[in-house]
């Protein structure tokens, strides 16, 4: 390995573990709800964390073409991203991933304007929410790849699964003591044991396939549950299911989640709903006044997020520090326009947040179908909409 290999190895090794202190600080920022201090706070290690993700990637990005059947595409950003994004946006197409090499960051603005030139139709570009070298195109918008979403703990309880959009959940719900479920929480090692192998692992596996990411053994262990525990969801006393919980503040967490072997009869019966409904009850009895429902990926028709925003959650910042992927595009054909939409990205703005929509070049927009997509992604826990035109130029819409 030559010196300057590792002098970077070290040096990111350095800034990745102050990515993960300011990340911790950020979990773990319970106190003075609101207050001017942990504001200023907040701010500061958010600042910090997203200034050492951009030195991280300094001085060059990899950047890779996607190519399916209609589309040509530009990644720049990681591996893993690059991933995401063709599973994402060529859920069902076969698609040739050509790795372009490194790019300088100071000469990606000058490089998207050339692939946007030779006819590349959009380019995304991974970034830290600190970048001096932000590229520019007719259409841009700004996504994170993650949000968090938080639901408030109604007094009576019940009414959090009062409505025609939580009919299923109810259902499920009232079903379970018919059916032999119940809960308990536990703080001992056994049961931590069989959850974190037999329930979280076989769970996320399942789910995520080759882009799946485990908590390893010993960080969940010691940054989650001993500040708290394991809300277990039993069948006739025994543990099927069950979400790693505590309280901080005024809000009770559920952090990581996971199904006994990943049993699809489980599924069936509805075990991820009872998971959150025995959350709630458990958060309440400790005097939390919100259930933070974790993580989810910032498009709206990501299943994870459908799912919560079903129990009325509202969506805001993710409480770690993570990258934005920056959409660039000049001419989008019809079809990777509409398939955009499809997929209803999330972006935030003065840390509001709002969901993507994307109207045609000749096309002006229609007054009635942007009032309806405003009050649409107001009940998905959204602040409205923004509109994103040809000529660069954004608008926020909330609804009324």
């Amino acid at each position: 390995m030559g010196l300057y290999r590792w002098i970077k190895v070290r040096t990111n090794f350095l800034l990745d573990r102050v990515i993960d202190l300011c990340s911790a600080i950020l979990t773990n920022m319970h106190g003075f709800p609101g207050s001017r201090w942990e504001n200023a706070l907040r701010r500061l290690v958010q600042t910090i964390g997203d200034a050492c993700l951009l030195m991280n990637g300094f001085p060059r990005q990899s950047a890779f073409g996607l190519r399916g059947g209609e589309w040509s595409i530009v990644f720049i950003g990681s591996d893993r991203g690059a991933m995401e994004i063709q599973e994402l946006l060529f859920p069902d197409q076969s698609v040739t991933n050509e790795n372009l090499g490194r790019i300088p960051l100071w000469r990606i603005p000058g490089q998207t304007q050339r692939w946007l030139g030779e006819g590349i139709h959009l380019v995304i570009y991974e970034s830290s929410r600190i970048q001096p070298w932000r590229p520019t195109a007719r259409y841009a918008f700004t996504t994170p790849t993650w949000v968090f979403q938080i639901l408030p703990i109604p007094e009576p309880l019940e009414q959090a699964i009062a409505g025609r959009r939580l009919h299923g959940i109810r259902h499920r719900i009232r079903r379970a003591n018919r059916e032999g479920f119940g809960y308990r929480f536990s703080q001992s090692k056994e049961d931590f044991d069989t959850f974190y192998h037999h329930m979280y692992t076989p769970f996320i596996s399942a789910r995520y396939r080759e882009l799946a990411l485990l908590s390893p053994y010993g960080d969940m262990w010691r940054r989650w549950f001993r500040k708290g525990g394991l809300v277990l969801v039993t069948q006739r006393d025994r543990p099927v299911a069950g979400s790693i919980c505590y309280v901080g503040g005024e809000t009770c967490y559920t952090v990581e989640g996971g199904v006994l072997n990943d049993d699809p009869h489980l599924w069936q019966q509805g075990v991820n709903a009872l998971v959150d409904w025995f959350a709630l009850q458990w958060g309440r009895a400790r005097g939390a006044k919100y259930l933070g429902m974790g993580h989810s990926r910032a498009w709206r028709s990501n299943g994870v997020f459908l799912y919560k925003q079903r129990w009325h959650a509202r969506v805001t910042r993710q409480r770690r520090i993570g990258c934005d992927w920056i959409f660039l595009a000049d001419r989008l054909p019809p079809s990777l326009h509409d398939r955009l939409n499809q997929i209803g990205l999330v972006s935030e703005i003065d840390r509001k947040y709002y969901g993507v929509l994307l109207h045609h070049e000749d096309v002006e927009p229609d007054p009635q179908a942007i009032e309806s997509g405003a009050e649409h992604a107001v009940e998905q826990g959204l602040a409205g909409i923004v509109l994103v035109s040809p000529r660069g130029v954004t608008t926020c819409v909330a609804s009324p």
